[in-house]
């Protein structure tokens, strides 16, 4: 992979958290931030907004796996994308979903 395809991987997930109101509304609630922050962060390709993004999915499992297929992206690729922005590196992550 290389940094567009994560790119890619983070903005769908925006896109994803942003398609229902009770996945927009707790991830404006956790990060602290407002509709108009979020546009700004991801006009500026900040890395740190895109580990936010992922690291949002990526610690609630109900939504990381429906984000997984509703996008038909293996989980496996959403935790490289997490990774590379600095997700925890030493976690393992199974093809069922799941840490180990």
């Amino acid at each position: 992979m290389n940094d567009d395809l994560y790119k890619s991987i983070g903005l769908q997930a925006l896109s994803f958290i942003f398609s229902t109101p009770r996945t927009a509304d707790r991830f404006l609630a956790l990060t602290g931030m407002d509709i108009e922050a979020v546009k700004n962060a991801a006009k500026s390709e900040d890395a740190a907004f895109y580990l936010g993004i992922l690291d949002f999915l990526m610690n609630f499992e109900p939504d990381l796996q429906a984000f997984c297929e509703a996008c038909q992206i293996d989980g496996a690729e959403v935790q490289k994308s997490w990774e590379y922005f600095g997700g925890i590196e030493n976690s393992q992550w199974v093809s069922n979903g799941h840490y180990t």
